[in-house]
């Protein structure tokens, strides 16, 4: 499913759990973080985007988003609140409209989001990477703040959305998400590099 930027002027209003949320990622992301809106490609749903520039080191983006925590997730018996965080080291607004795409095709689609899930095919469908194709989701450790808060009388916590290639969507099958995580950090990857060298 694509999606597409629109103007925030057109969307409708956040809703009380949006807005705290959105609050809360700009205190931790810094004032320069602006909310754009994605609609999927239907235009029947919307989402909100926080998007800082330079940030979580100059050069790059973070990107997250502002509402999936509205719809609960699945989580071992136990329903979670959600939202989805992702960077990349070049001017790539399609990231954007990724990480979108993974709340959307979890709405329309049903399908849960949750650690070491993954999303086949998701970036390779926007053609900005020749290396990585696929997302999974892993916990956010390049933002102090952005794990879990409780907003509105509800825990929210964040999932970092990590592009992966083949190779490493085949690893995560054979050896699990933790296993991808050590291997990563072995080869002390730069994450924020979408067109990085596989390490499957």
């Amino acid at each position: 499913m694509c999606c597409y930027p629109q103007d925030m002027k057109q969307s409708r209003e956040l809703s009380p759990l949006q807005r705290a949320v959105a609050l809360h990622s700009q205190e931790v992301l810094g004032e320069q973080a602006e909310i754009y809106t994605y609609a999927s490609d239907d235009g029947l749903l919307e989402l909100p985007v926080l998007v800082a520039p330079d940030n979580p080191a100059f050069g790059a983006s973070t990107f997250a988003t502002i509402g999936l925590s509205d719809h609960p997730q699945p989580n071992y018996g136990s329903m979670v609140r959600l939202e989805l965080i992702g960077s990349c080291d070049t001017p790539v607004p399609e990231f954007g409209q990724m990480l979108s795409s993974c709340v959307f095709e979890c709405l329309k689609n049903e399908r849960p989001i949750n650690y070491g899930v993954v999303f086949e095919n998701l970036l390779d469908r926007y053609g900005v990477s020749d290396t990585m194709k696929h997302v999974t989701f892993v916990a956010p450790f390049l933002w102090d703040g952005l794990t879990k808060a409780r907003l509105l009388e509800h825990d929210v916590l964040w999932l970092l959305a990590l592009p992966i290639s083949d190779e490493e969507r085949a690893y995560i099958k054979a050896h699990g998400i933790d296993a991808l995580e050590k291997r990563l950090e072995a080869a002390d990857v730069d994450i924020t590099d979408i067109t990085r060298a596989s390490v499957g």
